[in-house]
């Protein structure tokens, strides 16, 4: 199940994790005991149940972005990626991820995993779903 989990340390010991739903290629060989990917462009997909959010794409975006910085078999490939819905798939394509993007986004993992604590905003329609009882989390809404 955890097949697609990725785990990335940044220069500056900020950890990310992720597990994209899909990630898939066509083909791929064996050699010397280690999966080698033969296609160059590899499909990163995520399967949501809601409506459509801009955030569904960032996050196909960042799975495209940190896969080839973390795991040896991604690295030097190309991504695709694509969100399904119920009633459609909307294509994320990697040219979307342009140089600036990328600035941009690795500035904010600096500003959001560094020294400063994060401000916590938890919401009555999050903390629904989370096991965490008040014991543990103060912030928790019932």
């Amino acid at each position: 199940e955890d097949q697609n989990s990725f785990k990335f340390v940044t220069k500056d010991g900020i950890t990310i994790n992720g597990k994209a739903d899909i990630v898939a290629w066509k083909t791929e060989s064996i050699i010397d005991d280690k999966v080698v990917i033969d296609d160059e462009i590899i499909t990163v997909e995520d399967c949501k149940t809601g409506r459509p959010k801009n955030s569904d794409q960032v996050q196909v975006m960042l799975y495209m972005l940190l896969l080839p910085c973390s795991l040896e078999l991604f690295k030097d490939k190309t991504f695709n990626g694509r969100i399904i819905y119920k009633n459609k798939s909307v294509d994320v394509p990697a040219f979307s991820i342009d140089p600036l993007l990328k600035k941009l986004i690795w500035e904010t993992i600096q500003k959001i995993g560094g020294e400063l604590i994060c401000r916590k905003v938890p919401s009555k329609n999050e903390c629904r779903w989370c096991d965490l009882t008040c014991e543990y989390c103060p912030e928790r809404i019932e």
